[in-house]
């Protein structure tokens, strides 16, 4: 989502990029500084795509609502916009289709359904731990002036990552046999059948 916005902003990050560095040593630094905040973007725009949104200084996003301000030029952030839109929460779609995924991808985990259950319930605790694990590095104080500070809100993103991925995940795995011929894990005849 970070870099469809970001693609989507290409012009405005491009101007960012030149006004704010326009020699080799100043384009160099702004560079490096984009790959530094890259892991900071992702988590922002989890923290977007799950619901609950972040903040930057002034600026508060979430699918639900903007609060337009400042936002520092440095080219990485010119896909955040300065007006709300009524479709994002289009986005949400995104982890509801990862959690699908998930559940889809533990199917063959076991023919026992409570097995491939907690196999669900386990790849959910590992996002939400992952999440409250990461959080803290993708935020914090940014020079004290007026996009301090930078923050995902952990609490709500974790939790919000951990129904994304539990609940769709719980539908994917439910059937094990959806859409395949036999009654074994890998879709094999039963003994004795012709």
């Amino acid at each position: 989502m970070a870099l469809v916005a970001t693609g989507a902003a290409f012009p405005r990050a491009a101007a960012s990029f030149a006004d704010t560095a326009p020699e080799a040593g100043s384009a160099a630094g702004m560079t490096l500084l984009s790959v530094l905040y890259l892991p900071n973007v992702v988590l922002l725009g989890l923290g977007f795509v799950t619901g609950p949104g972040f903040s930057l200084g002034l600026v508060s996003v979430s699918p639900f609502e903007l609060t337009p301000g400042p936002v520092p030029p440095v080219p990485l952030l010119a896909g955040v916009p300065g007006s709300w839109a009524a479709w994002w929460p289009v986005w949400l779609v995104l982890p509801a289709v990862a959690g699908l995924l998930v559940g889809r991808s533990l199917r063959d985990v076991s023919p026992d359904r409570g097995e491939r259950l907690r196999a669900v319930l386990v790849a959910a605790v590992c996002v939400g731990l992952g999440t409250v694990l990461a959080g803290p590095f993708a935020g914090g104080a940014v020079g004290g002036g007026t996009f301090d500070p930078v923050s995902v809100r952990v609490e709500l993103t974790s939790i919000a990552a951990f129904g994304w991925v539990l609940v769709p995940g719980i539908a994917g795995a439910w059937r094990a046999d959806s859409g395949r011929r036999g009654d074994g894990p890998r879709g094999g005849r039963r003994p004795g059948r012709g």
